[in-house]
């Protein structure tokens, strides 16, 4: 018995098996303000993630859009100034967004639902840059702290992979030094951390370090605290 052998078109299975090109979304109002709607209405509501092609935009919404539009446009461009034009693709893509040049696809959507969150983030630490000074002497040494601490600011860090969590930002009493101190979102003590800070309070810190900032203000220096206890 002679079995005929069939010649396999590699292409043509190949093409059957590949998906069509993604293609931009298409959105049925400003994206960017869909997106502060979606973050305004989850703040009110509790939830992380609101639908975005469901929220309701409101004229508040559109002027912070238009905020964010211009505090990124500007801040990346002096990025890209400084770096003599080299950008991260993810920059190069928020750029494009809050510029009106690049269609974001469905799978880069997360990009849109976080840039509210990002504002609030960099914003904060914005207000804590104005009111501190860096460090002036760097080393990579450890030690222990104790003193009282008043709080500049709290800020949300909304992370995809890490888990979000707050930065709580506070100065000492004898300089306007820097100091942070982190706590996942679902850390049972966050309340109770949040409620007792409100107030000047005396820390102690079982451990310190010397950090640079990362991007906008890598020039500057910090001091994070670990192992906090009310001293």
């Amino acid at each position: 018995m002679t079995t005929a052998l069939r010649t396999i078109n590699w292409d043509e299975v190949l093409t059957i098996k590949n998906e069509p090109p993604e293609g931009p979304i298409v959105f049925k109002d400003d994206p960017i303000a869909m997106a502060c709607a979606s973050y305004r209405l989850g703040q009110q509501g509790g939830y992380v993630w609101l639908d975005l092609h469901s929220a309701t935009i409101e004229p508040q919404d559109r002027d912070t859009a238009a905020d964010i539009r211009k505090y990124y446009a500007d801040r990346l461009l002096v990025t890209a100034l400084k770096s003599n034009g080299v950008m991260s693709e993810f920059r190069r893509k928020l750029y494009g967004v809050v510029t009106g040049n690049y269609q974001l696809k469905k799978s880069e959507e997360g990009l849109l639902y976080r840039l509210p969150y990002f504002y609030a983030e960099d914003t904060g630490l914005d207000h804590v840059m104005s009111q501190t000074q860096s460090v002036s002497i760097v080393n990579n040494a450890t030690a222990k702290i104790a003193g009282k601490f008043t709080l500049v600011k709290k800020i949300f860090c909304s992370r995809a992979n890490a888990g979000s969590h707050w930065q709580f930002w506070f100065v000492r009493e004898t300089s306007q030094v820097p100091y942070l101190v982190e706590i996942k979102d679902d850390n049972v003590l966050y309340k109770l951390f949040d409620t007792l800070t409100q107030q000047p309070q005396m820390f102690q810190a079982g451990t310190t370090h010397f950090k640079h900032h990362r991007g906008h203000y890598r020039d500057r220096v910090y001091i994070k605290m670990t192992q906090v206890d009310l001293a």
